[in-house]
């Protein structure tokens, strides 16, 4: 690492996900959109908040496009290597969600 670069956690100034940016808007399973900082200071626009029979998950933004036959299909823009990875995720940002509803920082 160059002497004058940093650590990205120092940078981010927190080590919990922040939400920010909601935009409600149920439709079917969705609940709305956020934003998601997280504690590199990576900022994610365009998350989705979903909720089902119980279940609640966070949404990651996807790319738009049309399939041969007409249909609309949907690309992931980021992805996890692992399942755990994803889960440790979807755990801390379903956290942040709370929190932030709650009035919580």
């Amino acid at each position: 690492m160059p002497e004058k670069a940093k650590p990205a956690v120092a940078s981010g100034g927190h080590r919990e996900i922040l939400v920010s940016n909601w935009k409600d808007y149920p439709k079917n399973t969705l609940r709305g959109f956020l934003s998601l900082t997280l504690p590199s200071g990576l900022v994610i626009h365009n998350c989705c908040l979903h909720e089902k029979g119980g279940a609640r998950w966070i949404g990651l933004p996807s790319q738009r496009y049309n399939k041969p036959d007409g249909s609309v299909a949907y690309t992931p823009v980021v992805e996890f290597a692992s399942m755990d990875a994803r889960q440790r995720f979807q755990r801390a940002a379903l956290e942040a969600a709370d929190r932030h509803f709650r009035g919580v920082r």
